[in-house]
């Protein structure tokens, strides 16, 4: 977008402490590769793409310029195809909003002819783009094999009317608890807690005003880098329309979380409008420096919110504590539910097999979302198997009388850094 590397520094620092800002955004940005943080990914490395195939076509074309022309085209389109294998979520964190801000960049530019050169290109642009989404999706269900997306397909359905009204309703907390408002009540206004509330409640407010004041200027951006910024815009109402209509009339509204994409997107926005307002408007700079106040104190705040996180973090993580206390008794094949059963896996490197089961008022059961089939049979050379139950679900069986609480051969009790213990049951044969 023709920004000089200062500017360019300093978005991305700043991105980068926006997704250290809470528990949560850390969560989904640095400890998981899920939908939203690949999504985001995706759509900064398609408009880079985008972006520069515009910028090489602006330019006297020359043979070696045509050539990176080509080359950055049919990165573009692999690009777009191996994203799209991702199927819905990619497509509407990344895919759409692409489409939607060449699409209306251009339909919107009443200077130049409907029929005008330029447009031809976008229009071929998109037929490309469009194909390669279509070419992904397929290849993506090939690659997948019959293997459905359950836990995307949950969250894709509507929900009834009348819930609409309190989805609306918990919009704005969730906009701000997404970005690490705290809940402190009986604190004093002017306590150093609150003050860091403050500020967190003052920056959710810039994001979320910020993208509509640069719509506002709509018209007043200029040449090359004005249009990109036009483009980017589109991009980010694009992707907060198709979330905010997940959340309001759907089922994201369960988790502030899937607010993620909006976040990042309004954080750019909101960046490239500054920039825009100091380096381009006098009538503006002095106002778009007092915003840049807020942002910076938000950004230092969560840069010592993570200073202050534990460095000791296997010592404190209680799925490290129990993989290195079952590791101790000598199990090595046994079950739990799904938070710890797969973590424990990983974190063993595998010594430890643990896999997911579901403990209802059914008795234990096998849980198949993200699992082998095989891994419930009886494992060849195994002497034992164990089952890992926190003091709810050993309560559950408990209370139904439940066989396998007999059928064990021994059993032990965990006890965590926290203090909560956790109930072992450890048997001579597989449990199914």
């Amino acid at each position: 977008m023709h920004w000089d590397s200062r500017w360019n520094c300093i978005t991305a620092a700043a991105f980068l402490m926006l997704l250290s800002a809470s528990k949560k955004l850390r969560e989904i940005f640095w400890g998981h590769t899920i939908y939203y943080s690949l999504g985001i990914l995706f759509l900064f490395f398609g408009l880079a793409l985008l972006f520069r195939l515009q910028n090489l076509s602006a330019i006297r074309q020359t043979r070696e310029v045509r050539m990176h022309t080509i080359l950055t085209f049919i990165a573009l389109f692999l690009f777009f195809i191996l994203c799209c294998t991702d199927q819905i979520t990619a497509i509407t964190i990344f895919a759409l909003p692409i489409l939607a801000g060449l699409f209306l960049e251009r339909v919107l530019d009443r200077k130049t002819p409907l029929l005008h050169r330029k447009n031809t290109r976008v229009l071929l642009l998109l037929l490309s783009l469009g194909i390669a989404i279509i070419a992904g999706m397929k290849l993506g269900n090939l690659w997948a094999n019959g293997v459905a997306g359950a836990y995307a397909d949950n969250y894709s359905n509507w929900t009834a009317q009348e819930t609409w009204t309190e989805h609306f309703q918990k919009l704005p907390l969730a906009w701000m608890t997404l970005l690490g408002l705290e809940d402190i009540p009986d604190k004093k206004l002017m306590s150093g807690e609150s003050i860091m509330n403050l500020i967190r409640i003052i920056t959710a407010l810039i994001l979320a005003v910020l993208p509509v004041a640069a719509t506002c200027c709509y018209a007043k951006y200029r040449g090359q880098s004005g249009r990109q910024m036009r483009i980017l815009l589109w991009a980010h109402w694009t992707v907060a329309g198709l979330i905010l209509v997940g959340y309001l009339c759907g089922a994201l509204s369960v988790a502030n979380w899937r607010l993620s994409p909006i976040v990042c997107t309004a954080f750019i926005v909101s960046m490239a409008f500054l920039r825009w307002a100091i380096t381009k408007q006098k009538t503006m700079q002095r106002a778009a420096g007092v915003l840049c106040v807020p942002l910076a104190c938000f950004c230092l705040l969560s840069a010592c919110n993570v200073l202050l996180l534990p460095t000791n973090a296997e010592e404190v993580n209680v799925q490290y504590q129990l993989t290195s206390m079952l590791e101790k008794q000598g199990l090595t094949y046994g079950y739990a539910t799904f938070w710890h059963a797969n973590a424990i896996t990983v974190i063993s490197g595998e010594k430890l097999k643990v896999r997911n089961v579901s403990v209802n008022e059914n008795g234990v059961q096998k849980a198949t979302y993200q699992t082998d089939s095989r891994w419930y049979e009886d494992q060849p050379e195994q002497k034992n198997y164990f089952l890992l139950l926190n003091n709810a679900e050993y309560q559950k069986l408990d209370e139904r009388k439940d066989p396998l609480l007999n059928q064990a051969e021994r059993s032990f009790v965990l006890t965590d850094s926290n203090g909560t213990t956790y109930q072992v049951l450890v048997f001579a044969k597989n449990i199914f």
